[in-house]
């Protein structure tokens, strides 16, 4: 759905629908990541580092099976799921 689309196209449909960002962009999960530390009210990110189809499948359902209600970047692998929250200001 958000292929190849530009980055303000994205950041906007996540204002206006209050969506998670589930990506594999490391670039565009810390933007997220840093407009939220910043204030602006974003659910998140979701961040898969995987590169195979079959581990990022795994991953996927590895985080499913763990999910939690999260403001800020969860970061996903098969081994393991780390949550990191913005700063405190």
């Amino acid at each position: 759905m958000y292929f190849r689309a530009k980055d303000a196209l994205i950041l906007g449909r996540l204002w206006q629908e209050s969506e998670i960002l589930v990506s594999r962009d490391v670039r565009f999960a810390n933007l997220i990541f840093n407009l939220i530390t910043a204030g602006e009210d974003l659910p998140g990110a979701i961040l898969i580092r995987e590169q195979r189809m079959e581990a990022i499948r795994k991953a996927w359902q590895r985080y499913l099976i763990e999910a939690v209600p999260f403001r800020g970047i969860t970061v996903i692998t098969q081994a393991r799921i780390r949550r990191h929250k913005p700063r405190e200001e």
